[in-house]
């Protein structure tokens, strides 16, 4: 890359990126050497501090994703609120994100500090038929059917109210 294109590049992502600025930039791979990150760091933590797999899946990185989950990263380290990436996903409605990260490995079953639960995301998501991720959601909701898991969706203050109580997960 000549050196106005990589000036070009740097003034172009300190803007869109604005805090995180140019080195926050670089770690986020938007400088990437060919077409696969030179390095995978499966520790990294994303500008707001958080494992670098859960700003990946918020902006769909799935070619990121799967690098770092082949690298040995954990597809259900925690994040805000305890939440894992398929639950990131799934509160996003990023479900072509979800089915991915189920087609991972990522457990289906995991709940947050807030209550927040697969079953419960895929019943009242805000996608419609007609909506480009609306075939993904039916996915995600006839993985969680073969797993019995469909028709167990809680409200998430009944979800803490219940592991409170010590009554989680459902029997």
């Amino acid at each position: 890359m000549s050196r106005s294109g990589w000036a070009l590049g740097a003034v172009l992502t300190v803007a869109v990126l604005g805090g995180a600025g140019l080195w926050g930039a670089m770690r986020l791979g938007a400088f990437e050497i060919g077409e696969n990150m030179s390095t995978i760091d499966i520790e990294e933590k994303g500008p707001d501090g958080l494992p670098i797999i859960h700003w990946w899946v918020e902006r769909e990185e799935f070619e990121k994703i799967q690098a770092l989950l082949d690298a040995g990263g954990d597809i259900e380290v925690p994040g805000f609120q305890g939440a894992t990436p398929l639950l990131k996903a799934a509160v996003a409605d990023s479900w072509p994100m979800a089915v991915f990260l189920i087609e991972r490995g990522a457990f289906v079953g995991a709940v947050d500090r807030r209550g927040m639960t697969l079953p419960w995301l895929a019943a009242t998501s805000r996608v419609k038929e007609g909506n480009p991720d609306f075939p993904a959601l039916l996915k995600v909701r006839e993985l969680l059917n073969e797993k019995g898991m469909l028709g167990q969706y809680y409200e998430p203050n009944d979800v803490k109210k219940r592991i409170k109580e010590g009554n989680w997960p459902p029997k």
